[in-house]
């Protein structure tokens, strides 16, 4: 890529090139950059830089085939209240609406109606705050306005009045589903103290207002949600109350509002996935299966992938495993990536670029790096690299070397 980053949205466009925008760009830092990956060339290119630098923000397409960029945090560490449109027809960035909140480690859905329901997130970093409420943005008028159980409050600082929206329970990193009905299901996340929670709840766009339903198997954050084409959401990996990353991956079932656990060898194994892996990314094939890639694992960043087949609930491993009918994955993918951005193509294929490189074995002080001692220097490394995964061949290729192969390029040469 153009920028090393992580923490950054990938979104595919209308005419299939995907944009990549905003993250972390260097340690403590948000970025404006954007770029475009245009899978015709095989090359990244430069567009537009965004009006505020945001790195956990979220990025929708509109109808219309623009890009709604919401929240995150800002170059000046503190949460963005600014939205701003990208317009592929330009490639500028333009501003938009306020939300009513700045927020960050939200989610955005795009609602049957064009509008965009927000729900949850942070809205400090100094202490935790995370969020209970939610907002719906509408194209039409370029407006946030509240959804949800509405609360009226009071602005001392401006003696005004406002109202906001309220899910059943605050919550951050969380996910957020669109179902087949155009109800979405919101589930676990951080919520109140900090705490890890298995609640989830569904919101209606008809009446606005959000319903609890079933609680997850196991309480989890960081995780990651995907609509099947049976209509269920699988639930994969993240991390429990207590810090564990979890390999265990659960289903939503709409029809009775329930969670149950994945029907591969969980009772002799004692997991769903290879391993546990938290930030990663999920992405729908055209066949059915989900492609879960990369995240943190026990010791660092993961540089393995699995697909999940909703025939017969088993999760496969990309590239073999290692040793026995259940041991962890080979490593299939071209780096090691914790909090990637993914998209899907439309040939099917799936871009996965940037993130972050954490290896606990490249450690100086192993016990520093897990927490135990302060102030000790680990490893990490921003990644500027992408990878592009390919259901027919069962690979994944950087795009560099799609790029040299495509122009007949000698390995050496640079990508710009």
């Amino acid at each position: 890529m153009r920028d090393p980053r992580f923490a950054a949205t990938a979104t595919t466009l209308a005419d299939g090139r995907v944009l990549i925008a905003g993250g972390v760009a260097n340690e403590g830092a948000a970025g404006v950059a954007a770029e475009l990956y245009d899978p015709a060339s095989g090359g990244f290119v430069l567009t537009g830089g965004m009006l505020s630098g945001r790195a956990y923000h979220t990025a929708t397409r509109l109808e219309d085939g623009r890009v709604l960029i919401a929240g995150g945090l800002g170059k000046d560490g503190r949460p963005v209240r600014a939205a701003e449109l990208y317009d592929p027809a330009s490639g500028q960035f333009v501003p938009t609406g306020n939300m009513l909140q700045p927020r960050y480690d939200h989610t955005a859905t795009r609602l049957p109606s064009g509008k965009v329901l927000l729900t949850g997130g942070n809205t400090t970093t100094a202490v935790a705050n995370y969020l209970g409420t939610a907002e719906l943005y509408d194209p039409a008028t370029g407006t946030f306005s509240p959804t949800g159980k509405v609360t009226r409050l009071y602005n001392a600082e401006t003696d005004k009045f406002f109202y906001e929206g309220e899910m059943n329970a605050a919550r951050a990193k969380h996910t957020a589903t669109m179902l087949a009905d155009g109800k979405v299901l919101i589930a676990g996340g951080a919520g109140v103290n900090e705490k890890t929670q298995a609640s989830a709840e569904v919101y209606d766009p008809a009446s606005g207002q959000f319903t609890v339903t079933g609680a997850m198997v196991a309480a989890r954050q960081d995780h990651r949600a995907t609509l099947l084409q049976s209509g269920q959401v699988l639930i994969s990996g993240g991390y429990d109350g207590e810090g564990h990353i979890l390999a265990s991956a659960e289903l939503y079932d709409p029809a009775t509002g329930k969670f149950s656990l994945t029907t591969t060898a969980f009772a002799t194994s004692g997991t769903a996935m290879s391993e546990g892996r938290r930030e990663h990314t999920a992405t729908m094939l055209a066949d059915g299966q989900v492609l879960i890639a990369g995240g943190s694992g026990a010791h660092g960043a993961i540089a393995t992938a699995e697909l999940y087949n909703p025939a017969d609930g088993a999760f496969t491993c990309v590239g073999g495993v290692l040793e026995g009918p259940r041991g962890p994955c080979n490593r299939s993918m071209n780096d090691f990536r914790d909090y990637a951005s993914a998209a899907g193509l439309r040939d099917g294929k799936v871009l996965i670029a940037g993130g972050y490189n954490f290896r606990m074995s490249l450690a100086r002080n192993p016990a520093a790096a897990r927490g135990a001692i302060g102030g000790a220097s680990v490893p990490f490394t921003l990644i500027g690299t992408a990878e592009v995964y390919d259901p027919a061949a069962g690979t994944f290729t950087s795009t560099l070397t799609l790029l040299r192969a495509r122009y007949g390029l000698p390995p050496e040469a640079a990508a710009r």
